[in-house]
């Protein structure tokens, strides 16, 4: 992230630049962590979890839900306490619903994608220098994060977490 801003200012910002450093970087952020934090971290928990009672997947999806938001505690070092703050809480409900993706989907191309679509906007609305809207409040992330809760556990729910666990052993 850092090499890219960096070659944006020294190759100017002109609209057309700015769209393609902002696009690659939204998909290599995409790429790596949904491959670390859902396919190696959830997937790898879920795994370990066979035999075990079927809560465990909702267990799992919350665990490396909490190690991506706390991740983000990095932005520290550029932004704010209160929007970092805000930026985990959010960040946390979207590891909720794209782990669930992954696990319902047994495919990381779809969390992916919303990812990339997420970051893209974010970066093309803020730039580089903002992590999260700076409008908005630990309150409603909050209340993002609670409504991602709610759809990541219907699409968890105990019918389909059967099928979840067996397709991980």
């Amino acid at each position: 992230m850092l090499l890219l801003t960096f070659v944006g200012q020294k190759l100017g910002q002109t609209p057309i630049l700015k769209f393609c450093l902002y696009g690659i970087a939204a998909a290599l952020v995409a790429f790596f962590e949904e491959y670390l934090f859902r396919g190696m971290i959830l997937g790898g928990i879920v795994a370990q979890c066979r035999g075990k009672r079927s809560t465990a997947v909702i267990w799992a999806v919350l665990i490396s839900s909490l190690i991506f938001s706390l991740t983000h505690m990095i932005n520290l070092f550029h932004q704010s306490l209160a929007m970092t703050v805000t930026q985990v809480v959010g960040v946390f409900g979207l590891g909720l619903l794209l782990g669930a993706i992954y696990l319902r989907t047994r495919s990381l191309w779809w969390p992916i994608l919303l990812h990339f679509c997420l970051d893209f906007s974010a970066f093309l609305r803020f730039g580089f220098r903002q992590g999260t809207d700076p409008t908005m409040t630990v309150g409603d992330a909050a209340i993002m994060a609670a409504v991602l809760l709610v759809i990541a556990l219907f699409l968890l729910r105990p019918s389909k977490q059967e099928r979840i666990m067996r397709n991980f052993t």
